[in-house]
Order: structure tokens, then C-alpha cells, then sequence
């Protein structure tokens, strides 16, 4: 009997007892409640949740919490709408960090006079004209060695069909001493 009332206890409390199984060891708690006062306390607990019942007025009172007062009614505005509504937004917050991104990269180059006369700054443009013109006619003399290295390579052209009258000539010579 202890074993029988063990299994039906370990499968009450993994959800896997039927409901014949619960009234039979409710009926077991019953008669042994010395043994088990715990499961005699929840099977009281669940009893006395069964007598307790909602009044005749608690469907009106939901009801009239449910239904909307006509002067407080919130305004019921289709998911389209509160798109376009949001989107506005977005679009004007894009707006003005980009304004401020550009208003900001403006303000970073503005012009200075750092020279104190003209003829100054003349001769210092003129020394970064002369710099930058002399590594342009480095880079015009790697040019022209790149172009000499192309044309040295037209010239091996010829090589490549010796090669292939060498194949030829090979040929030639086999089928000499295949006649002989």
C-alpha cells in the first residue's frame, strides 16, 4: 500500500497523474494525514477555492470598466498613420544631425591668413609648387621605364615563334627519319 501511495504521489507531483489517481490519494491523504499533513493541507486549499465563487455583479462591473467613457476615449489611430507619424520624425532628427555634422566640418576649415604679407606666402607656394612638380617627374620617369620594359617585351614576341618553329622543325626531322 506505502509503495502504491508513493508512486501515486511522485506522479501528482510531476503532473502526470489522471484524475481517478488524485481522488484516490486524496482519499489516501484522508485516512493517513499523520503521515502526509502536507498533502492534506493543498487538497483543503484546493477544496476551499472550489467554494469560492464571483458575485452576480462582477460581469457589470468589468463590463462597465471596459467600456470606454466617451470623454476619455483615447483616439484609436491606424498603424499606417502612426508610420508616416514616426517616419516625419525620424526624418527631421536625420535632418538636423547632418545639418550639424556639416555646419561642423565647415567650421574646421575655415580660412586662415597665416602668412603676414603676400609676397611671403607667394614664395612658400612656389617652393610646394617646385616639390610637388619634382616627385610628379619621379613618378613620369617610373612611367617611362615601365613603358621600356613593355616594349622590350614586344620584342621577345619573335622568340616565342622560334620556339614554335623549333616544335616544327622537330616534327620535320622525325618524320626525315621515319622515310629513311
Amino acid at each position: 500500500m506505502e509503495s502504491k501511495y508513493k508512486e501515486l504521489l511522485e506522479r501528482f507531483w510531476e503532473g502526470k497523474s489522471t484524475l481517478a489517481e488524485e481522488q484516490e490519494l486524496r482519499g489516501l491523504a484522508q485516512q493517513s494525514c499523520q503521515q502526509y499533513p502536507e498533502l492534506k493541507g493543498l487538497f483543503h486549499y484546493f477544496d476551499k477555492e472550489k467554494e469560492q465563487s464571483l458575485g452576480d455583479d462582477f460581469d457589470a462591473e468589468v463590463l462597465a470598466q471596459i467600456t470606454p467613457n466617451e470623454k476619455s476615449a483615447t483616439p484609436v489611430i491606424p498603424m499606417n498613420q502612426r508610420f508616416w507619424q514616426w517616419s516625419r520624425v525620424a526624418a527631421a532628427i536625420v535632418a538636423l544631425v547632418a545639418a550639424g555634422f556639416f555646419y561642423q566640418q565647415q567650421q574646421q576649415y575655415a580660412v586662415e591668413d597665416t602668412f603676414e604679407s603676400p609676397e611671403m606666402a607667394y614664395k612658400v607656394l612656389k617652393e610646394q609648387l617646385l616639390m610637388v612638380s619634382h616627385y610628379m617627374n619621379k613618378g613620369n620617369e617610373t612611367i617611362e621605364q615601365l613603358n621600356h620594359l613593355n616594349k622590350a617585351q614586344e620584342g621577345l614576341k619573335p622568340l616565342g615563334q622560334m620556339q614554335k618553329a623549333g616544335v616544327s622543325m622537330h616534327i620535320l626531322s622525325e618524320m626525315n627519319l621515319n622515310y629513311n
